[in-house]
């Protein structure tokens, strides 16, 4: 993979929000489900540098079934997100990371757009 593919998120501030991700692989004629079974799975909320939020499969806060990783961001998780000091014109952006033991390569990323 050479680019992590971008998908944007509107998020109610304040409110529980359920996330799912499937994962596929595929070459020119096929695709199939990306196994996720024995990798450690990332889902982590920034501000520049700074993270903000993680879920992880590490302490279970992401879980995996088959191709599909779900987590839920907590109404605290939103107000910290939304409370955090962001430089003028940025937005807090998530990336997910897959994380093999020896390499870690980031899937899927996007800005979160918070409302409420």
């Amino acid at each position: 993979m050479t680019k992590p593919a971008r998908r944007d998120i509107d998020i109610w501030v304040g409110n529980s929000h359920p996330l799912a991700f499937a994962f596929k692989s595929s070459d020119t004629v096929t695709t199939t489900s990306y196994p996720l079974a024995g990798i450690r799975v990332n889902f982590t909320v920034f501000n520049g540098d700074e993270g903000l939020v993680l879920r992880t499969t590490e302490d279970s806060s992401i879980s995996v079934t088959n191709d599909q990783i779900d987590l839920i961001l907590t109404p605290d998780d939103t107000r910290i997100i939304a409370g955090s000091d962001y430089a003028l014109g940025a937005r807090p952006i998530y990336a997910i990371e897959f994380w093999n033991g020896v390499y870690a390569t980031t899937w899927l990323w996007g800005y979160l757009k918070l409302i409420g």
